[in-house]
């Protein structure tokens, strides 16, 4: 019985040791408070722009035989009007028209498939063992085409269900 209470109080020491070593920081962290409290400012108006003082009058007790000329004061300039923020949406331009499978002969270079038909809706690259990959999504409305490309030629080509572009 001895020997069970001390092989008890051993490992709860241990498990103790093992939590205490695991807690993040120092131990004395542990009974700290992590709220921060602090004071609340009043808010305090900034102070108003304080005015360039007026020019001095130059007041002359004697004459002068000589008066330099005297520029007048540059008008102050015209507040600039506010600028007006410009919101531009991206909006990639809608292909010409959706190839489909029969119309692209595999082998064809990706530069002859945008100018036929146009730039794709959405296009992707990837290169893996020194070969790369591309994929054009080409979608006007419900019809929607994917031409698969390896090394810049044209390997796949497959058609969405589309009712209005059936093979003739």
């Amino acid at each position: 019985m001895r020997d069970f209470v001390l092989l008890a109080a051993v490992c709860v020491v241990v498990v103790i040791g093992v939590g205490w070593f695991l807690l993040p920081g120092t131990p004395a962290d542990l009974f700290r408070s992590r709220v921060e409290v602090q004071p609340q400012t009043p808010d305090v108006p900034l102070p108003p722009p304080v005015a360039a003082p007026a020019p001095h009058k130059v007041v002359r007790t004697a004459p002068v035989e000589h008066r330099p000329e005297v520029a007048p004061p540059a008008p102050a300039p015209a507040p600039a009007p506010p600028i007006k923020p410009v919101v531009a949406t991206l909006v990639p331009p809608e292909p010409v028209r959706v190839p489909a499978p029969w119309e692209v002969q595999q082998g064809e270079e990706s530069s002859e498939i945008v100018d036929t038909y146009g730039v794709p809706s959405l296009s992707t690259e990837t290169q893996e063992s020194g070969h790369v990959f591309e994929t054009y999504v080409y979608r006007t409305g419900r019809a929607q085409s994917m031409v698969q490309l390896q090394d810049g030629k044209v390997s796949l080509v497959y058609l969405k269900d589309s009712p209005r572009l059936a093979k003739p």
